[in-house]
């Protein structure tokens, strides 16, 4: 895994998680989805919910080869939580 270090310091500064943190998703059992944002960007942005530990969190990512880039994490919606809940 691997992320732009400036951008993991704006992500602390606006979400208040380090993006070590999201070493641990899971990503086996979460829920991933496109982003409906990623033509915006001229790549392929997958938004993932997962739980680590009690809580729910929303993981922006995209593979650059074998490595998964990390674009934003944070904590998950409401709604989030309830589409992972009803799986989907």
């Amino acid at each position: 895994m691997e992320w732009d270090g400036r951008k993991a310091v704006a992500n602390q500064k606006k979400h208040g998680l380090s993006f070590a943190l999201a070493e641990r998703f899971p990503f086996e059992s979460a829920l991933e989805a496109l982003d409906p944002e990623s033509e915006d960007h001229g790549e392929e942005r997958i938004l993932a919910i997962g739980k680590i530990e009690r809580a729910f969190y929303a993981l922006c990512y995209t593979r650059r080869g074998e490595k998964i880039r990390v674009i934003s994490f944070r904590k998950a919606t409401a709604y989030e939580r309830r589409r992972y809940r009803e799986g989907g």
